[in-house]
């Protein structure tokens, strides 16, 4: 969406402060994790970031939706696993 300055300042701030708490919450199980914001079509975002930060595997949770779902709505986790240059892994939400 097209926003207002201060409504996207207001956004990002808060995406920091969860992404912080995610990555601590990583960290803390030994994993090596970081995080970054970006603006424009998710897919293309998050291909970007990987390719930039030469990720080793790109996680992405998925609704699950069936085929003809994705045909009208398209999919960014589609998107991704098919022009990812690394491995991606996709998870299902619990239902």
């Amino acid at each position: 969406p097209y926003l207002d300055l201060k409504t996207r300042q207001d956004w990002e701030e808060t995406s920091r402060a969860h992404l912080e708490r995610d990555v601590k919450a990583a960290e803390k199980r030994g994993l090596r994790a970081t995080s970054s914001i970006g603006w424009g079509r998710p897919s293309d975002v998050i291909i970007q970031a990987a390719t930039e930060m030469k990720v080793s595997l790109v996680v992405v949770g998925t609704h699950g939706r069936s085929a003809f779902e994705q045909f009208l709505i398209g999919s960014t986790a589609e998107r991704v696993v098919r022009r990812s240059p690394v491995p991606v892994l996709t998870v299902r939400e619990k239902k």
